[in-house]
């Protein structure tokens, strides 16, 4: 029996989507959910409003529906008493002669009449309990209606309102995106170049020794091709030279000078974060000063970017390391480590952000 395939979860892996949503959240969510809230108690609001109606409505059905009863029974108690007085008047009177007649007659169509209007009291007792009942009825039927239409108007705004705050976050999402995704194209693309710019130079240094270093294997009895020992008859080639290729002892004193002196300016005057594209632009150019802060000091190329080196890599690359070579100047004075051959700059992979410290 085949095992079933366990739930895969729906995440996504692109960071810079992750990232939009966040930020889109983070700025629209407030809104969108106070928007949503009031959707909420709206309809609680409606719904309120539904059974207060109804609860009105039953609750003067019940009074007309008990007042019913006791009309009848007034009607009744008063057509009874009516009888009776009637009944007395015309006993007190059946005695007479014919001379109280009129008298009789006058009774008769007073008790007639009497009877007539409390039928007819009675009739608009009943007729008026209906009425209210009817009223109540017409009034709830106008409640639930405005209660209804006022509902209708408030979802009508804040949907409209929520729709239009759901589309400006969409159109945020997607920009911010867009924007997210080109930066992040362009710090590959950066770090890509540097990685193999630096990869060639290695490359090229560690393949071409200069003729000095390789006779400073062979005294030292190694062959710089091979790198292993020479045989004890092997005589190292001649090296004679008529000149040295190091620098003066006072070139290299400016040279160090400016190494260091670039090193102590940017530790004192970039912020942490900044990129090393953005340092080598501002000490490069040099600015003089101004009312908000003093002159930045302008550096020569080489030793510039040797202290961003120690400050971004705590290590000198072998690019600089050939350049420093190749004008005459010795970098183990510095203080600063060489970064071993082939290995991977610490500033790729990260945008040349690093946060500034001191060099140890």
């Amino acid at each position: 029996m085949a095992k079933s395939k366990g739930k895969t979860k729906n995440k996504s892996t692109d960071p810079e989507l992750t990232q939009s949503s966040l930020e889109a959240d983070v700025r629209y969510g407030p809104q969108e959910s106070q928007l949503r809230e009031l959707m909420r108690q709206a309809g609680e609001e409606r719904l309120t409003g539904i059974e207060a109606q109804q609860t009105g409505f039953r609750g003067i059905a019940n009074l007309l529906a008990q007042a019913r009863p006791q009309v009848k029974a007034d009607a009744q108690a008063a057509a009874s008493s009516l009888l009776d007085a009637a009944g007395r008047a015309q006993s007190s009177v059946a005695g007479l002669s014919s001379a109280a007649d009129p008298f009789k007659a006058a009774l008769a169509r007073d008790l007639a009449g009497a009877s007539s209007r409390m039928s007819a009291a009675t009739t608009s007792a009943q007729r008026e309990l209906g009425d209210r009942l009817m009223d109540a009825a017409a009034g709830r039927v106008a409640g639930l209606r405005q209660v209804q239409q006022d509902y209708a108007k408030t979802s009508q705004q804040l949907g409209t309102r929520l729709t239009d705050l759901l589309a400006e976050k969409g159109a945020f999402t997607s920009a911010t995106y867009g924007e997210l995704k080109a930066d992040a194209a362009q710090r590959q693309a950066e770090a890509d170049k540097a990685a193999a710019d630096q990869a060639r130079e290695d490359a090229r240094l560690n393949a071409q020794l200069t003729q000095q270093e390789r006779g400073s294997l062979y005294g030292a009895g190694i062959n710089p091709d091979t790198g292993l020992p020479l045989p004890a008859r092997a005589k190292p080639p001649s090296t004679t030279t008529t000149k040295s290729p190091w620098a003066t002892k006072k070139d290299q004193g400016k040279f160090e000078d400016e190494v260091h002196r670039a090193v102590a300016a940017i530790q004192s005057r970039v912020k942490e974060g900044t990129s090393r594209h953005k340092v080598a632009a501002l000490f490069l150019q040099g600015a003089p000063a101004t009312k908000d802060r003093g002159a930045i000091p302008k550096f020569s190329q080489l030793p510039l970017s040797i202290a961003l080196d120690s400050i971004y890599d705590k290590e000198i690359s072998r690019y600089n390391l050939g350049q420093a070579h190749a004008r005459g100047y010795k970098v183990t004075r510095l203080g600063i480590p060489v970064r071993k051959a082939g290995a991977k700059p610490a500033g790729l992979g990260s945008g040349w952000t690093h946060t500034l410290k001191p060099v140890g």
